[in-house]
């Protein structure tokens, strides 16, 4: 068979990097053709991943299993947009030109079936189309998922009255229900991570049972299926300050993401956020000494008799949540969380670091 060079190698490594639990361990798909597409298909864990790259006609069946860093290391020198692609003798030859290589091929038998345990119920399935232009605004909220193997139930996007994501330290919601029916599931991260990924300018689905128990991702040319996490997600609604019990607000604040984006990398991570009369934002060196201090410019709201506030926050949470936007930021007592509400209607919180 005829496959496109970028494609293939494109789907090898993406399932390589986003799936592959470990450098020193090998990591096979399952290569299919289907007529005019190739599929490369694996399993790590809870999830199954499988990608289709364009390929010219091929007569007859063709399917064998191959180590993903194998296959990655053979097409990475070949510069052809198209390749030629056979098995025989228990090899896979890719060759393109004076270009060739061959990588061995794994009997099918041995492997297990890749969607076991990962089954939907498709006569009770219920979908969510996130259209493209609103996948960015998916992949702002996936933003915070958190990394902490110790609370395993935030590592991922969990899906309920809206798309939330939180670390423990900010939070990322996008308030729109998912499906007609109430729901409570989290998408494992490196699910999200990889759909994301492929899909770019093009619609997501999440697709789920009456079950909850496996979601199912679609986009062009890719399909994941996995296992929702174990464990409660936090009840985000909770922790949300409103707005009628805001000490501070900041209106319409224009410049405070590229503020945040700007102050300098110090080594506890810090930027200072002062309300008092007007607002400000500094950061200090390890001795305490002012390295950096910009105005930011926005109309304030007190509604207490103090008329200040000070606040130390994280900058890189600072700008991942406000980006270049104007938002609105609202400041409760020090130790509360800042709400930064975005113009798409998307809204952030963010846990004060440091002492003041």
């Amino acid at each position: 068979m005829r496959a496109q060079t970028k494609h293939l190698l494109s789907a090898a490594r993406d399932l390589l990097v986003g799936l592959a639990p470990d450098r020193d361990i090998d990591f096979y798909a399952i290569l299919t053709s289907h007529g005019e597409q190739l599929s490369v298909a694996c399993r790590a864990g809870d999830i199954y991943a499988r990608i289709m790259v364009p390929c010219a006609a091929v007569e007859g069946f063709f399917q064998c299993a191959i180590d993903l860093r194998a296959l990655v290391a053979a097409l990475r020198p070949i510069r052809a947009k198209e390749l030629t692609v056979t098995l025989s003798d228990g090899y896979l030859a890719l060759s393109a030109g004076p270009c060739s290589a061959r990588c061995r091929a794994v009997p099918l038998g041995p492997l297990p079936d890749p969607i076991a345990g990962l089954e939907i119920e498709f006569e009770k399935i219920c979908t969510q189309i996130i259209p493209p232009d609103r996948v960015p605004t998916l992949a702002w909220v996936a933003r915070a998922m958190s990394t902490d193997d110790s609370r395993s139930y935030l590592n991922g996007l969990h899906l309920g009255d809206a798309l939330v994501a939180s670390d423990g330290h900010r939070l990322h919601a996008w308030p729109i229900a998912f499906g007609a029916e109430p729901v409570s599931i989290t998408v494992p991260a490196r699910a999200i991570a990889l759909a994301l990924k492929r899909a770019k300018k093009y619609e997501l689905w999440i697709q789920h049972d009456h079950t909850g128990k496996v979601v199912r991702l679609l986009t062009t040319s890719l399909e994941i299926r996995a296992i929702t996490l174990a464990g409660k997600f936090p009840d985000w609604q909770q922790v949300v300050p409103q707005w009628d019990v805001a000490a501070h607000v900041l209106r319409g604040a224009r410049d405070l993401g590229a503020v945040a984006e700007s102050a300098p990398k110090v080594k506890d991570k810090r930027l200072t956020l002062a309300i008092n009369g007007r607002a400000d934002a500094s950061a200090c060196d390890s001795d305490g000494e002012v390295i950096f201090t910009s105005p930011i410019e926005g109309a304030i709201e007190h509604r207490t008799e103090k008329t200040e506030i000070t606040i130390g926050v994280n900058p890189e949470y600072l700008a991942d949540a406000i980006g270049s936007l104007s938002v609105d930021v609202r400041f409760g007592a020090v130790r509360d969380p800042i709400r930064i509400d975005r113009p798409d209607g998307t809204l952030a919180l963010i846990m004060p670091s440091g002492k003041m």
